[in-house]
């Protein structure tokens, strides 16, 4: 297939629009710059962790939070191992002889024909064998020691490096334990904060009134889409569980007690304070959105009648390498390109259309964005049927499976046609209430 790609380099620029084509294009597309409804929203959150205090949090009880989880504090000793395992105990007793002689760990293991294994980089804890790890955890790095007591597999082991063990100090754990302790204890007062705030609401205050009673977030939104978008059009992130907030924030109504949006410990109260009806904007509200829709429409329409005047030429014999010179673009050529598949430069609706004629078949096909692909059919290659083939095996299970759905499909309307409907009518007065059981 060769094809040629018109997008709007082979335009006349579309430059800006005058006064009159802009009030045109409004006119006739109000609907796509009509604002939506907004809401007026008043919001008070139960999220622990935004009313958690970590001040009132004493460092007794900080300390004695380290003290409870200290073994977490603690990294205890690393090291890097490298193992040579042996049959028996002689064998590695024989082996280890020549490194007391002399030879190197690599070394020995090379001439013993054996595997060295490095085990990586690990606790006393970690460790499988109890032996190994007995030799490995006294002995000192880069020196290689012998391991057969108490091993599962007799061994020599050579410690490479060695991490000692850390501690985190009660000054460094102390802030983030204080936030957890803080964060706990308002979960825990969670429910009894959401009863308090019940009870404020059934006693006729507002949200306000109950958030400055209890000290609890507070805040009142001016307006906001049901995609929770401001007008400007930028959307509003900072809104917890928005999407469940809005949902029945526009099914509510100015004046009406919701229930709370409640997701895990997180509790969403609101009002809605205000309904903001969806109304027709002025241009000069959208002037920079009309602008750049009315360009993309022109652009699209200037290439759209760029491409069918040179497709109409195209059809008539003139050559694609003509056309391609007089917009300044190149002819692009592929190869092997088949039914269904995906190939660089032309899309799935040029890859179709290029199927529907013969060679010679030409097409003006959708391209990427805006743009449209003219494009002929060069040379049609019908390969030899292999029943043996990977692309045969799908079509002969798809067309196995459409005549069992074709012949199940005929067996049942035969069913159904050669037996009369019946009515069983006590069954049917019983189902509807229509017969009164004694």
């Amino acid at each position: 297939v060769s094809f040629l790609v018109i997008d709007q380099d082979a335009i006349t620029p579309v430059g800006a629009p005058g006064d009159g084509e802009l009030q045109t294009y409004f006119d006739a597309n109000k609907e796509k710059f009509r604002a939506p409804e907004y809401r007026k929203l008043a919001l008070l959150t139960l999220d622990p962790a935004k009313i958690a205090d970590p001040s009132a949090v004493t460092d007794a009880d900080v300390s004695a939070e380290y003290d409870r989880r200290k073994d977490g504090f603690t990294q205890p000793e690393r090291r890097h191992i490298e193992q040579v395992r042996f049959d028996n105990a002689a064998a590695a007793e024989a082996a280890f002889k020549t490194i007391s002689a002399g030879t190197a760990f690599a070394d020995m293991a090379t001439a013993e024909k054996r595997e060295v294994t490095d085990l990586g980089v690990k606790t006393r804890a970690e460790m499988l064998d109890p032996g190994v790890a007995e030799a490995a955890f006294k002995a000192e790095a880069n020196k290689p020691v012998l391991a057969t007591e108490g091993a599962l597999e007799p061994s020599i082991v050579l410690v490479t490096s060695i991490e000692p063990q850390s501690v985190t100090s009660l000054a460094e754990a102390g802030p983030g334990l204080r936030q957890e302790l803080a964060v706990r204890a308002a979960r825990e007062g969670a429910h009894d904060l959401y009863d308090k705030v019940e009870d404020e609401r059934a006693g006729g205050a507002t949200l306000a009134e109950a958030a400055a009673k209890l000290k609890l977030p507070y805040r009142v939104i001016d307006a906001v889409s049901a995609d929770l978008k401001a007008p400007d059009g930028k959307p509003i992130e900072d809104i917890d569980n928005g999407a469940a907030v809005m949902k029945d924030a526009f099914e509510s109504d100015v004046g009406v007690e919701n229930s709370a949006v409640r997701n895990g410990d997180l509790s969403v109260f609101f009002d809605v304070l205000e309904i903001i009806p969806a109304r027709d904007r002025t241009l000069d509200e959208v002037r920079a959105d009309v602008v750049a829709a009315w360009t993309a429409s022109e652009t699209e329409s200037r290439i759209t009648a760029r491409a069918d005047s040179l497709f109409d030429r195209l059809k008539a014999g003139t050559p694609l390498a003509t056309l391609a010179t007089e917009v300044g673009k190149p002819v692009q050529t592929l190869e092997g390109v088949k039914r269904n598949s995906t190939q660089p430069n032309l899309t799935e609706n040029a890859i179709n259309q290029s199927f529907a004629g013969p060679e010679g078949h030409v097409a003006n096909a959708d391209g990427t964005g805006n743009a449209r692909i003219l494009l002929r059919v060069d040379k049609v290659t019908s390969p030899a049927f292999f029943a043996e083939a990977a692309d045969v095996g799908p079509i002969q299970q798809q067309i196995s499976q459409a005549l069992k759905n074709d012949l199940a499909a005929t067996y049942n309307r035969e069913v159904l046609d050669s037996r009369p409907t019946t009515i069983n009518n006590v069954a049917f007065q019983q189902l509807t209430g229509q017969l009164q059981t004694q």
